[in-house]
């Protein structure tokens, strides 16, 4: 058998359940189409609306999805309880467009997968593997011209905690009066810590609809 080359490696996808380890064979007759399908198959981690607070004087960004609970829920499973460590928040503008994205440690995605082949197999895997990691992160980007980020902008610091609400629990007409009995609270999060991630922000902005 040829030693192990290339991994397609699956970090966080909302919802998609699986177990550590496992690898997918990275050549043309066994990904492609199939894995696309597959990936398809879950949420893409758009949220529908970003609403801003501001809660104990910093700003809150909300993250307004469908199937709250059950994505905050596997959220926290596949990052064994520990959000802070597993993720950090990308907020970027361009213009009068902003992205908010809630992005998975992506070297810690890899350890872990070290780790369970290890477990798995019972041996480590080579340390020459080249990594082709997939990720859907939970983000938001908003419509050119919008100005509710422009007056918070300078207040976000170093962390930001995020709120989650149900679509179902949000009054459209009326977004900001929503109840805070309805939101999940995560973090708080280190912001725009490290440049794995710009590439994504930009393509975020740069796709952002009018």
């Amino acid at each position: 058998m040829e030693p192990m080359r290339n991994v397609v490696l699956i970090s966080y996808i909302p919802l998609l359940m699986g177990e550590a380890g496992q690898t997918f064979d990275f050549s043309p007759a066994h990904t492609g189409k199939a894995l696309v399908k597959f990936l398809d198959a879950h949420p893409n981690g758009s949220a529908e609306a970003c609403i801003w607070l501001i809660k104990d004087g910093k700003p809150f960004p909300v993250f307004m999805i469908p199937h709250m609970n059950d994505v905050v829920d596997h959220l926290q499973a596949w990052s064994e309880d520990k959000p802070r460590e597993w993720f950090d928040l990308k907020v970027s503008a361009l213009e009068n467009v902003y992205a908010i994205a809630l992005a998975p440690d992506l070297e810690r995605s890899i350890k872990r997968w070290r780790l369970a082949y290890q477990l798995r197999v019972g041996y480590p895997p080579p340390k020459d593997i080249d990594f082709n990691i997939l990720f859907k992160p939970l983000h938001f980007v908003s419509k050119r011209g919008n100005t509710t980020f422009a007056k918070i902008k300078d207040q976000i610091g170093e962390t930001l905690q995020v709120g989650f609400i149900d679509s179902k629990d949000v009054n459209r007409k009326d977004p900001s009066q929503i109840k805070e009995e309805d939101i999940r609270t995560l973090g708080p999060f280190t912001v725009n810590h490290g440049t794995e991630f710009s590439d994504y922000m930009k393509n975020l902005l740069e796709n952002a609809d009018s």
